[in-house]
């Protein structure tokens, strides 16, 4: 994921990630936890935010309580370098105003 070269492609590492995960554990997610496609990048953080809450407030058996801390780890990740390409593209953007800054 930090080698993404952008947005559509850390979409892509994440949906790839996700389509790697059992079926049957993914089952056993709660309902709210249980990855959908992932149209826009920014979809990688509602999810992400899902799974957290999820993880906070589960109280089941151990292994799904370690998928659901796998994937939170890896969301996490992924929000993290969105975050980035966000913080890139503004350092990047020219100023609003046409002005040079320092003027």
């Amino acid at each position: 994921m930090r080698s993404a070269a952008s947005e559509d492609a850390l979409l892509h590492i994440v949906s790839a990630y996700l389509a790697t995960l059992p079926r049957e554990e993914v089952a056993s997610l709660p309902e709210s936890s249980r990855p959908v496609r992932l149209a826009r990048p920014e979809d990688i953080a509602a999810l992400n935010v899902q799974i957290a809450r999820d993880e906070l407030m589960f109280s089941g058996e151990e292994k799904v309580a370690s998928l659901l801390r796998e994937m939170v780890t890896v969301l996490s990740e992924a929000t993290h370098r969105l975050a980035q390409f966000s913080v890139e593209a503004q350092l990047l953007a020219p100023p609003r105003d046409g002005r040079h800054s320092g003027s």
